[in-house]
Formats: structure tokens, C-alpha cells, sequence
């Protein structure tokens, strides 16, 4: 849109009568009631409002616009760029009235360049209020260079306000740019050619497939979505923000920034080491990329105490993905551990539930909690207690019409810090590993999970393991896990229990199996199978006895009678009909 002259009809058969646009505070009333209907409809996209402070001004002028035929709706067109504008007055939603006290919404609709305009005016001591201003701009293309080129024409205005004509952007408070369709590599892509806007009352910024830069300190939302070209994963990978250029943005917002969103749109630029950045309101981080891309970021924000970053997986390796992160991460810690030779993390302890909505293909897909537990003491206050965490926080379903969700569960635990969490697909290729994978750092056989010593799992055969195929790939997890000591199976299926009773060798430092079921539901497990495991340790153990320290928790035991008589006379376990508190590590 354009602050040129515009011709404005409310039908576009009609002949078009040219307007200027008028600095109407400046005149009498008087006067502005006999040009009132010469006074075209706004040009908000240079803020240019003309008549939406008519109402402001006095009565008399607002029953002389309403009275127009153009007052309610109509169209402008604009010679110069030959598009027409839709624009109009219209309800607002249920939600914005009844929050907001909103009354009507002003809107203008460029077709040509898929532009839309939006704000509630609101009139208060003789002034015009410009309320929840918004720009849309979404462009479905044919040619992706030509379509991206006519938008960063039309933004690059907003930089140049001292131009004209140009974009005002100083009162919008949201705006949302999305490119869907075919992607072209752009070889010759350089950051520093973007627009950058500025809008000092930004609030939300969402960007799909557009590379935008701009310059505000209030911004509570962000998103930034890059998808890949169906032929070719790297065709577009330059068409990114430089990771140093995002942070400093960041950094602008960072005492208002309350949500972050972000996919494959960055770049490593530099690996120089950063102090950290408080963010204090930032309680909710996710992003999509490389475990390198994703740390670098990560580590050089400071996010608030149980609000941990969450990650998605982006590589077919679920495997790769979480060692990646945890490898990233040790090598981010400012105090380490004293070094072993086996391994080098820094975590203490992974929990695996069910996602809560599945993959984008329709598979099942899994949620990992790593966290590092800081205190240990023997009650669930005010420290951290294993057995009571995995009674009352591994199960996210508590009926059948809502769903926990993971930060509800991991976070407020004394004791327990939750360092991320990432989403991860649920197949057995995902979990598998027939080469071993290399420090990203240190060049060697990564070892970054090695050290994990608590594990948790929710068991329900309603989540993750319902069969053979789910007890393969739990299996295949345990097998890259060698230093878990102590494992928690909340409702453990059949399923749950096959990799203990048919992989020799698996877990070798196991000291404590937990199984248990929350609310006091009993659940039951088989006496036989409780005795294949206990024996299976004994014998990684050369045949020592009470080498499995079994913890029952409103649990069952059933099957053959010699079985479980069996199982009370010679093996060590606790079973009872509440948590056991405990105070060992």
C-alpha cells in the first residue's frame, strides 16, 4: 500500500475519486465537516488514518462518516502498483470482546501482495487508539526467488521511514510472514540484504520459510520456521540467520521474551565463547535443529529454574540425536565431573514417557527428560526421592481426557534439575547403532550417556511398550546405557520386562529395579519373570546372591505357586502398598 494518492470506491465499476490524505487534527471542525466526504479511507500502512479519527474529533463528524456509504467497507486502488485494496469494518471474535472489551476491527487486504492489515480503534479523551495492530503477509508461489524478492521489497520500506512511500510499522504490534511452497537455492543469499524493520511496539513476530531481521526490545513471542525442499535438504541451507545475529536479537528481548519457537533457521557463524544472558520470563524454548546448532544456543542463555530448552530430533538417528545432546552439553558444563575412563557426561538421569501427540507421520513417538539430580535426601521434602519421583511424576496420563504435560511433571522437584528435553521417534532403526559415534569434539567413541545412573521409564502396555516389537527397541536403548544403577518401571508390561530376562549382559551395574503402580491401582507382575532377572544378575555376578536389590510398589505378584513361594523364600526384595523413601544413591 501507498501514501500516494489512491482512488477509493465502495464500487470499483464506479469512477474512482482521488483523495489526499489530510492532517485533519489541524483544521476547524467547522471545515472538516464540509470535506468529510471528500476524505478517503485510511492507508494504514503508513499509518496515514484519515477518517478512523473522525469519531474522535466531535459527534457531528461521526454521524457525517457513518452516514457515508464508504464508512463500513470498500476499496481503494492504488494506480502506481496497480492493486486493489479491500478494507472494512467488521465484529470482532467472542474471545478478543470479551477480554479486550474490543468492539469492531479495522482490516485492509491487498490481494496483489497478500498483505493484510488489522486493528481495533478505539476512542478515548479525543484521541484514537491503534489496539492489537497486525500484519499477515502469506504468499503460496510458483517461483520462490521472484515470490521472496517482491515481499523483501515490500518490508525493506519499513527501514527507510524517512522515505516515501513507506511502511510504518512503529505501531504494530504482530506480525506473521509465511512462504509456502517450492523452495529455489539461492547460492548467492547474503544475511546483510534482508530487510530489517523497525518496530518498537512488536509483541509476536512468526516467520514460515522468510528470513526477516528486525529491531525492537518488547518482543514476547517468537517464531521462525524453516522447511526443507522436497528434492534436496541442503538446496536452501544458506537461506538461514547467521546464530550470532539471532542471539544478539534475542538479547533486545530478553526481559520480555516469554515464548521462542525455532526451526532449522540458523547458522553457526563463530564458536567464540559468550557470557550467558538471563532470560527471566523465557518459560518455553523449543526448537528443531543439529544438536551443535541447538547447544550453541542454548548455552549461552541462561533460561529460569524449571523451564528447561526442548528439542526436537531432526535426524532419522534418535540415537545420534540424544547422544549428540548430551555430548554437547558436557562439553558446555563450566565444572565437570572428575574424569573417567569410561565416560565423560554429565547426566545423571533420563525419563522416557510417550509423547503426547504423536509424530507428524502418525508413528508414536517418545519424550526423554535429562536432568541432573543435585541433592539426594530421605523424604520428598524438601529434596529429591527416586522412588516417590517415580510414583507420583513418570505416569503423564491421569485419565482419559487429559494428558500431563512434561514440564508439569519433571520440574519443582528439589533436588532434580532438568536440563532438556527432546522429542524422539519410537522405531527400532531410530534406536540401533552399528557404527559407534564420535565425540564431536574429542574425536573418539562418544561416551556422553554412559554416566546416566537413574532411569525411568513409564511401562504401561497403553504407552510405549504394548509388544514384542516396542520390548526391541527398549532394549536397544538399555544396551547404549551401560551405567544405569538404578531402574524405575512405572506399571511395567510383559514388554517392559523382556530385555531383563533375555539380553545377558545388558545393564551390569544394576543394583535397584523398581516397579511399581501409582494411586494405589494394584498391578500385576509375574513371579517367574521377577526370578528369570534376579537369576540372570546372579549370574553377571558369578553367581553371588543378592546381587538385584527388588523394590515393590502396589504390586501383585502372580503365577505358579512354587514360583512365588520361591521368590519370598530366597530373593531380596521390599514390597509393599506405599513408596518407599529412600536415601541412597
Amino acid at each position: 500500500m501507498s501514501s500516494q494518492q489512491p482512488s477509493v470506491s465502495a464500487n470499483p465499476a464506479e469512477h474512482p475519486v482521488t483523495v489526499k490524505n489530510a492532517f485533519i487534527f489541524k483544521l476547524p471542525n467547522e471545515l472538516l465537516s464540509k470535506i468529510v466526504e471528500c476524505i478517503g479511507p485510511p492507508d494504514i500502512s503508513s499509518c496515514e488514518v484519515n477518517w478512523l479519527v473522525l469519531p474522535a474529533v466531535c459527534r457531528r463528524l461521526c454521524e457525517v462518516a457513518e452516514g457515508l456509504r464508504t464508512w463500513e467497507h470498500g476499496q481503494i486502488y492504488y494506480p502506481e502498483s496497480d492493486s486493489i485494496v479491500e478494507y472494512g469494518l467488521r465484529m470482532p471474535s467472542k474471545l478478543d470482546s470479551e477480554r479486550d472489551g474490543l468492539s469492531r476491527e479495522f482490516y485492509a487486504d491487498d490481494a496483489r501482495l497478500h498483505v493484510s492489515w488489522t486493528f481495533f480503534p478505539v476512542y478515548r479523551g479525543g484521541n484514537v487508539e491503534y489496539k492489537r495492530g497486525g500484519v499477515i503477509c502469506k504468499w503460496l508461489w510458483d517461483m520462490y526467488l521472484r515470490e521472496r524478492q517482491t515481499v523483501d521489497q515490500y518490508f525493506r520500506a519499513a527501514a527507510h521511514p524517512e522515505q516515501s512511500p513507506s511502511l510504518n510499522l512503529s505501531w504494530i504490534t504482530r506480525l506473521g510472514i509465511s512462504l509456502i511452497g517450492q523452495h529455489e537455492p539461492d547460492p548467492e543469499f547474503s544475511f546483510s540484504s534482508v530487510p530489517c524493520i523497525v518496530a518498537p511496539a512488536l509483541e509476536v513476530l512468526v516467520l514460515t520459510n522468510y528470513v526477516l531481521d528486525w529491531c525492537c526490545t518488547n518482543l514476547r513471542i517468537l517464531g521462525i520456521r524453516m522447511t526443507h525442499p522436497p528434492q534436496d535438504e541442503n538446496a536452501i541451507s544458506n537461506y538461514r540467520i547467521p546464530s550470532s545475529h539471532l542471539l544478539a536479537r534475542l538479547r533486545d528481548s530478553r526481559l520480555t521474551l516469554e515464548r521462542v519457537a525455532l526451526v532449522r533457521c540458523i547458522s553457526i557463524t563463530n564458536t567464540c565463547n559468550e557470557e550467558s544472558t538471563d532470560f527471566p520470563c523465557l518459560r518455553d524454548f523449543r526448537m528443531l535443529a543439529a544438536p551443535r546448532e541447538a547447544w550453541w544456543l542454548c548455552q549461552r542463555m541462561t533460561f529460569p529454574e524449571n523451564y528447561p530448552p526442548v528439542f526436537y530430533a531432526r535426524a532419522a538417528s534418535d540415537l545420534r540425536f540424544i547422544r549428540s545432546l548430551a555430548c554437547e552439553y558436557a562439553h558446555s558444563v563450566s565444572h565437570p565431573k572428575p574424569a573417567l575412563p569410561t565416560f565423560h557426561g554429565e547426566l545423571d538421569a533420563l525419563t522416557i514417557r510417550k509423547a503426547k501427540v504423536n509424530r507428524p507421520n502418525g508413528s508414536v513417538g517418545c519424550t526423554v527428560t535429562a536432568s541432573k539430580i543435585t541433592t539426594l535426601v530421605p523424604s520428598p521434602h524438601p529434596g529429591f526421592c527416586h522412588d516417590f519421583y517415580a510414583y507420583e511424576a513418570i505416569p503423564r496420563y491421569v485419565n482419559s481426557n487429559y494428558v500431563d504435560d512434561v514440564m508439569d511433571l519433571d520440574c519443582g522437584w528439589t533436588g532434580l534439575r532438568p536440563v532438556f528435553v527432546t522429542h524422539l521417534g519410537w522405531t527400532l532403526n531410530g534406536w540401533e547403532s552399528t557404527l559407534p559415534l564420535s565425540d564431536s569434539i574429542l574425536g573418539v567413541q562418544c561416551s556422553a550417556l554412559h554416566g546416566v545412573r537413574h532411569l525411568f521409564i513409564d511401562g504401561h502396555e497403553s504407552q510405549l511398550l504394548r509388544d514384542a516389537t516396542d520390548a526391541q527397541i527398549w532394549t536397544a536403548i538399555l544396551r547404549h546405557l551401560p551405567g544405569v544403577r538404578f531402574l524405575y518401571i512405572h506399571a511395567p508390561s510383559p514388554a517392559a520386562l523382556q530385555p531383563l530376562i533375555n539380553e545377558h549382559g545388558l545393564l551390569p551395574e544394576l543394583r535397584r529395579l523398581w516397579l511399581g503402580f501409582r494411586n494405589g491401582s494394584k498391578g500385576d507382575v509375574d513371579a517367574q519373570s521377577l526370578l528369570d532377572i534376579v537369576d540372570l544378575r546372579e549370574q553377571l555376578r558369578g553367581g553371588a546372591r543378592r546381587t538385584l536389590e527388588l523394590r515393590l510398589v502396589n504390586v501383585n505378584i502372580v503365577g505358579n505357586a512354587e514360583d512365588i513361594q520361591e521368590l519370598y523364600r530366597t530373593r531380596d526384595f521390599t514390597l509393599s502398598d506405599d513408596v518407599y523413601l529412600d536415601d541412597q544413591t
